[in-house]
């Protein structure tokens, strides 16, 4: 009888081990420092085609350290673009939960007076969304720092 109990436990634990692996939420991945730049890129405009609006908007990156907003106009008839060049050095993120909206709020400061700091808002539905979101745009941070030669200063902040 007491073989039999060990066997019941053995297979109550595989069971255990199965039900927590099974059950992990796939939208965690992938890690975000596996990523390159481009795929930063990619995963930010990915979230930025998913907003609802008149006005598309998408970033590039125009240099290690320089992150480019484009706003374009949907209308045809009213297609009018703005660029917008951020410096990934004095950049901040900020999320909220935007309770009027049903969503999360993730806003860049950025500029290098930070009195008038300039603002940059989007939407996303989901914490996991808004957390990715502010990741993608500090792993870009990171990787310009890398490329000046140092993490001191960002990783200080």
């Amino acid at each position: 009888m007491e073989d039999f109990a060990r066997l019941i436990a053995g297979l109550g634990l595989v069971l255990l081990v199965a039900a927590c692996a099974d059950g992990y939420p796939a939208a965690d991945n992938p890690r975000t420092a596996a990523l390159s730049v481009a795929d930063h890129v990619r995963a930010l405009n990915g979230y930025l085609g998913a907003q609802a609006g008149a006005t598309r908007t998408a970033f590039e990156l125009t240099s290690p350290c320089v992150l480019a907003l484009s706003k374009a106009s949907a209308a045809k008839a009213a297609r009018s673009a703005r660029r917008e060049a951020i410096d990934l050095r004095t950049m901040a993120v900020e999320v909220k939960a935007d309770k009027a909206a049903g969503g999360y709020a993730v806003t860049l400061l950025h500029g290098a007076d930070a009195a008038a700091r300039e603002r940059e808002g989007f939407q996303v539905e989901g914490w996991i969304d808004a957390v990715a979101f502010r990741s993608h745009l500090q792993q870009l941070q990171i990787s310009c720092v890398d490329e000046a030669g140092g993490r001191q200063g960002l990783l200080a902040s």
